[in-house]
Formats: C-alpha cells, sequence, structure tokens
C-alpha cells in the first residue's frame, strides 16, 4: 500500500484501540506495513487523543531507520521482526487490555495465543522472545506478553481488532469462570481536584469546597491530608472498581504484577484504614484503603484516569494469579527501574507533545 494509505489505516486503528479501551493513555503501539522494506509506526509517548497522521513514524523493517525528529514506538523491533518473519502479515497491535493482560499472570493459553515468558517492556531480552515465539509458531497470530499485554499478527485493521476482542471476550470468561469479584460495595470516597489553597470534593453527587489551612473531617479530611503530604498532587481519584476493592480486602501492601502500573503508579502501595495519615505515599501514586478500594494520586484528571484504569488491570492480574497458584509479584528492583525509566524519559515525552 502507499505511505499515506498506511498511515490513514494506523490512525483509524488508533481511533479503535481508544474506543475498544485495549490501551491507557500512551501505552501500545500499532504499526501497518507499506511495503517490504517499509512501515508506519505510532510515535513514543504520544496521547493518542492528540495524534495526528504526521506524528507516525516511517520506519525500514530491515535495521529500524527513520527520518525526523519524531522518535517510533520503543516496540518497533518488535513490529518490525513480525513483518520480516512473515511476508502475511500486514497490520501488528499491540495492546494492553485489561482481561487479555491479567490472564498473563495465570500461564494459560487462551483463545489460540501462545504466551511469550517475560521480559521488561520496550528491552531487547523482550524482542528477543517475540521473535523466537513468531518464529516458532508459525500459523499462531496472537501472543501473550507475560505481565505486559498482548500482540496480534494480522491480514489487516479489520482482521486484527477481530483478533483483540474475541480474545478479550475469551479472556474475561476465563477470568470469571477462576475469580469471585462479590461482596459488599466500597465506601464512597470521593473525588477531587487541587485549585491552589484549597480543593474541590466531588462525594455521591454533591461538591464542597475546603481549604488546605482549615481541619476537615470525614472524606475532606484525607483528601486534605494526602494534598499536604504531596505538595505536586492536583487530582485524587477513588478507584473503586470490583477487582480493586476485592483486592483492598486483603490488608496487604500491594505489589505490582504487570509493568504499566509499576511504571505509572511506583513500586509499592500501602493498604492503610482511611484515617491514618499517608506519610507514606511520598514515592507512589497510589495507596489501597483497606476494603473501599483506592486512590490514584495524579498531577491531572488524564493521569488519574489511567492510573484507575492500571490499577484494575493490576488487581485483575494478581486475583487471577492467586487463583491460578501463579501469584508472583515483579521484582522491587525491576519495579524501581521500570518506574525510573517512566518518569526520567517515558512521561517527559508524552507532556511535551
Amino acid at each position: 500500500m502507499t505511505e499515506e494509505e498506511a498511515r490513514r489505516l494506523v490512525m483509524e486503528g488508533v481511533g479503535k484501540l481508544v474506543e475498544y479501551k485495549l490501551v491507557a493513555r500512551t501505552w501500545g503501539n500499532i504499526s501497518a506495513r507499506i511495503d517490504a522494506e517499509w512501515m508506519v509506526i505510532t510515535p513514543s509517548g504520544r496521547d493518542y487523543a492528540s495524534l495526528k497522521a504526521a506524528d507516525l513514524v516511517k520506519v525500514r523493517i530491515r535495521d529500524l531507520h527513520w527520518d525526523g525528529d519524531i522518535k517510533p514506538s520503543s516496540e518497533s523491533g518488535i513490529h518490525a521482526d513480525c513483518y520480516a518473519l512473515r511476508s502475511d502479515v500486514g497490520y501488528v497491535i499491540h495492546t494492553h487490555q485489561l482481561w487479555a493482560t491479567a490472564i498473563t499472570l495465570g500461564g494459560a493459553e487462551v483463545a489460540g495465543s501462545q504466551p511469550v515468558p517475560y521480559a521488561p517492556s520496550a528491552s531487547q531480552a523482550l524482542r528477543k522472545r517475540v521473535r523466537t515465539s513468531v518464529t516458532r509458531n508459525g500459523q499462531c497470530t496472537a501472543f501473550q506478553l507475560a505481565r505486559h499485554g498482548m500482540l496480534f499478527l494480522a491480514r489487516d485493521m479489520e482482521d486484527a481488532f477481530r483478533q483483540a476482542l474475541e480474545t478479550e471476550e475469551a479472556c474475561r470468561q476465563e477470568f470469571f469462570r477462576r475469580v469471585d469479584l462479590s461482596g459488599p460495595a466500597p465506601k464512597a470516597l470521593g473525588s477531587s481536584v487541587r485549585r491552589g489553597d484549597h480543593f474541590i470534593l466531588s462525594l455521591e453527587g454533591h461538591t464542597s469546597v475546603h481549604e488546605m489551612d482549615e481541619e476537615a473531617s470525614g472524606e475532606a479530611a484525607l483528601h486534605r491530608r494526602i494534598y499536604l503530604h504531596n505538595p505536586k498532587a492536583q487530582c485524587i481519584l477513588h478507584c473503586h472498581g470490583k477487582a480493586s476493592v476485592a483486592l483492598s480486602r486483603m490488608h496487604q501492601t500491594v505489589h505490582p504484577v504487570i509493568d504499566d502500573i509499576a511504571q505509572c503508579g511506583g513500586v509499592s502501595f500501602p493498604c492503610v484504614e482511611a484515617g491514618q495519615a499517608p506519610t507514606s505515599f511520598k514515592d507512589s501514586s497510589l495507596v489501597f484503603i483497606k476494603d473501599d478500594g483506592a486512590l490514584a494520586i495524579a498531577k491531572d484528571g488524564q493521569e488519574a484516569l489511567a492510573l484507575e484504569t492500571l490499577t484494575e488491570k493490576d488487581a485483575s492480574g494478581e486475583l487471577y494469579a492467586r487463583a491460578m497458584g501463579t501469584y508472583s509479584p515483579l521484582g522491587r528492583r525491576e519495579a524501581e527501574r521500570q518506574r525510573r525509566s517512566y518518569l526520567e524519559s517515558y512521561s517527559l515525552l508524552k507532556d511535551e507533545a
């Protein structure tokens, strides 16, 4: 196809990734083959909501050469390998979809997909493992990247998204065969935004304004303490998805099981009583409240919503892994590396876009 057509199809795919909730924030990537030598792929660290066709990067499949100032996706090597190894592949998507990612923690093969052992995202080790798996499984078009997401090799855009949605439904069904998320509803903790010397709290349909230098009670006191101990925090969002609430009922410090939450959230997340002063939240962006889910502590609403999505995905993955007897969190050193890399480079690309 022409470069123009490839750019158009990738942009259509970007819209579908967001529409079908197959990614959060800037995670995931998508490409289309132009010919035997070139592909077009999404850039690194760019917000899909504002992405334009001109932001896509033309990359040479053979050696990953590209022109211009926009850096291609950090997973461009994986996409290039897929095109080089499989002449029948014309479109590749890497998703971070909720249920399929959770299922990778259990080691089970779902919907004809092939498990790929864990390696850190964007690493040469992950590229090598994917290349090996694609080579050994010549007819397979769906690959489960442990702790990370899914990779789909397809003829075209329609084929890619058909696979992604069918896989997600199969994984959702598999999850609920193993995990029971029923239980009492959590207490409403509210969400808030900081406005200089005060914050606005939204709680059960009501809005109230609270000064930072004045004592507060109930949920307002909780939000005030978090802001006082986290000067950079501008937004707090209550994450009360069923998996997040179920995990909070365990009353244990939560350790990341997927790459995404380590990058965006931190190395570990305390689980505390709602009335406990959050002095230990300084090095993370997430805190679990016993029996009531979690609070995402963010610099803006968009980041808070991404954290909410990732918290539910990570919680689902941990619960599924525990049900399967395969629970094993990311090692602390790896979680620290992922967090540092995200803060020092990846998130900056997004902020500068």
